[in-house]
């Protein structure tokens, strides 16, 4: 007997987020499970998108014969497990499907009336509804400047507006080419965040009719740009806050480029030569990122979270880095930058001194605290900015919210 599973007809609970079927009647004397066809697609507020999805059922599960599937962890891991197939991303972001068929035999005297499916990125249950958090990535219904203003505790915001995007002699840039000295930081960031270049800095495309900020077009000037904190210090840090930063990169692999610093080690990034990324840790040495890298004129959106791990009293970078033109979404853990002092001042820095400002800067935000609206809205206010849809998360669904959907073609073998 051939069974059709839908997401459509099936009974999907919020809470457990698992699907589940009725049947009519048990199924008599199975003998063998042959799944000849599985597909799935994420909700799109998904993000990150993972790169392979496992599909499970516990009632599936409890009708095979055999072990048939070990996950390998760190420790104990022979443990049998309910993972009935791999599904593996196909040529459209966010869509999973099984290459080739598993055939399970079947315990002739197993009974089962309910037919559980889910998805699990890893271990993580994927959500089979549009959640509206995003998991990091949007923020859910409209996001507008109002939205970054009600932060609870906003340290920096740099938005490039002409009237906080100034000359020299003060003068607002808003053209292409226009040379500014000082960037304001918006309300309600401290009203004192005034940024001073070392040398002018000049608007440039990150793309057609989208203007950043850049300054390798000139080779007389020296090394080390950066625009600092004229006004340090301005802003009191907590030990755990996030920061994100819009940047398109360099032109080759060859250029080292200082994106941001937060004080001296509290934050301090950049990428360099080959594609890599690198931050001061805790010490103050010079870490590479083993799973974030760069290529050569594309536009990223990086996200960091200075998070306090309990189970090792330590305190730990989320990362989070986005392609913003494909939608492609990589996260690493690593060790924290330099404690912040409690109770003490410290400055902000676009780019760093002793590098060269050979990327890109767009808007960049920062905010005390990690909690996670407002770490989905500044991501997705900066997407806006950038002009990315904001609900989709993919890019391919025009802007629109959707579920999660699936298909499985199951053949049941009875004797």
């Amino acid at each position: 007997m051939k069974y059709l599973l839908h997401s459509e007809d099936a009974t999907y609970d919020t809470a457990t987020k698992k699907w589940t079927f009725n049947l009519d009647q048990r199924i008599s004397n199975p003998r063998e499970i042959i799944l000849s066809n599985a597909t799935f697609e994420c909700s799109t507020d998904t993000s990150p998108f993972p790169s392979v999805v496992y599909m499970r059922s516990d009632a599936l599960h409890n009708l095979i014969r055999h072990k048939h599937t070990v996950e390998l962890k760190g420790t104990k891991h022979e443990n049998a497990s309910n993972v009935i197939a791999v599904l593996s991303e196909t040529h459209t972001r966010g869509r999973y499907r099984i290459n080739g068929k598993r055939v399970f035999r079947v315990n002739p005297n197993s009974n089962q009336r309910v037919i559980d499916i889910y998805f699990t990125n890893g271990s993580t249950i994927l959500d089979g509804t549009v959640t509206g958090s995003g998991g990091g990535g949007g923020g859910g219904g409209a996001v507008t400047d109002a939205t970054i203003e009600a932060f609870n505790d906003l340290t920096v915001w740099l938005d490039f507006a002409p009237a906080r995007t100034l000359t020299a002699a003060f003068a607002e840039c808003s053209a292409l080419g226009d040379l500014p000295k000082h960037l304001y930081s918006r309300l309600p960031t401290p009203a004192g965040l005034i940024m001073t270049g070392n040398w002018d800095f000049e608007l440039v495309n990150m793309k057609t009719g989208l203007l950043g900020i850049s300054r390798d077009t000139d080779p007389s000037l020296g090394h080390g740009q950066a625009l600092n904190d004229s006004s340090y210090p301005t802003s009191t840090w907590t030990q755990e806050f996030q920061v994100h930063h819009i940047w398109k990169s360099g032109s080759n692999y060859s250029q080292t480029s200082g994106l941001f610093k937060l004080n001296n080690y509290n934050c301090y990034v950049w990428p360099s030569g080959n594609g890599a990324i690198n931050f001061r840790n805790s010490t103050g040495q010079r870490i590479t990122l083993t799973n974030i890298n760069w290529i050569p004129n594309r536009v990223y959106l990086t996200s960091i979270k200075r998070v306090y791990n309990t189970s090792t009293s330590a305190y730990e970078f989320h990362w989070r880095h986005e392609d913003i033109e494909v939608a492609s979404v990589v996260t690493e853990v690593t060790d924290a930058g330099a404690a912040v002092v409690l109770g003490t001042q410290v400055g902000w820095s676009l780019g760093i001194s002793g590098m060269y400002y050979r990327h890109v800067g767009g808007p960049l935000i920062g905010c005390n605290g990690i909690d996670q609206t407002e770490y989905d809205n500044a991501i997705t206010w900066i997407k806006n900015w950038y002009g990315t849809e904001e609900e989709s998360g993919s890019g391919e669904s025009g802007g629109s919210s959707e579920n999660a959907s699936f298909f499985v073609d199951l053949d049941i073998k009875t004797s």
